[in-house]
């Protein structure tokens, strides 16, 4: 199973649960809630290990770094985006307000599925409207691609590294989303913002960390390729 396919059931995975969440929140309670919620994270956790593969699978290592920062802007797109049109959704009189946007993203959702599984591939030799040329220049310039072992799990798990990663994307992800949920709340109980200013003012710290992001990026692979910097120090410094 190749990584468009893991990232394609991890979308639809949270397409089903954004278009049940208004009904799970509204009828069935909190600790329902929840569990939904833990079922769409599974799903969302598929995608940084695809996105990895995909982005190793077409550019070379020099190349790396921007390839990857620019495929996830999603993740500050997609906030900077929702901040501003939830809350004009939420205002819309239909389908009980804040439940009309969960049914735009979830429609939303299920066209970027459609798009994926069309235009996607998993390597440049099973990709759609590529030349051979292009193949090649792609394959060579990508280096040796290991040959697939079987995982041991009692190492991985043993792994000094492999902790120090999952605990910087445990740090990462809990000032992301503690930003995401509690500066709305913030604007609105202690300053009484609306709806709207409160949505664009809530955007403005991920319109930032898009813009150093891809910046850092183009710099880190400058590093690179100018030998100022190793690959371990690139990612260490990340």
């Amino acid at each position: 199973m190749g990584a468009k396919r893991l990232v394609l059931y991890g979308a639809i995975i949270n397409v089903l649960g954004t278009f049940a969440t208004p009904t799970v929140a509204s009828y069935l309670g909190a600790v329902p809630m929840v569990i939904l919620r833990f079922v769409m994270g599974f799903g969302q956790g598929l995608l940084w290990p695809c996105m990895s593969v995909l982005v190793g699978h077409w550019f070379p290592p020099t190349e790396k770094s921007t390839a990857l920062a620019i495929a996830t802007t999603g993740n500050q797109l997609s906030v900077v985006i929702a901040m501003f049109a939830t809350a004009e959704l939420c205002q819309v009189p239909f389908m009980g307000g804040w439940p009309m946007a969960f049914h735009v993203y979830g429609v939303l959702g299920v066209l970027l599925c459609i798009l994926w599984q069309v235009f996607v591939s998993d390597d440049p030799a099973n990709a759609k409207g590529i030349t051979n040329e292009e193949i090649q220049v792609i394959t060579n310039s990508a280096g040796r691609r290991p040959r697939a072992q079987r995982a041991n799990w009692v190492q991985l798990l043993s792994s000094p590294v492999v902790w120090s990663i999952a605990g910087s994307a445990f740090a990462h992800n809990f000032i992301t989303v503690g930003t995401v949920t509690y500066l709305p709340l913030y604007y609105k109980t202690v300053l009484n913002m609306s709806l709207t200013s409160n949505g664009i003012l809530s955007a403005l710290p991920f319109i930032c960390q898009f813009v150093s992001k891809v910046l850092y990026a183009g710099f880190a692979d400058e590093s690179k390729k100018r030998n100022w910097m190793g690959f371990t120090s690139v990612t260490k410094a990340c």
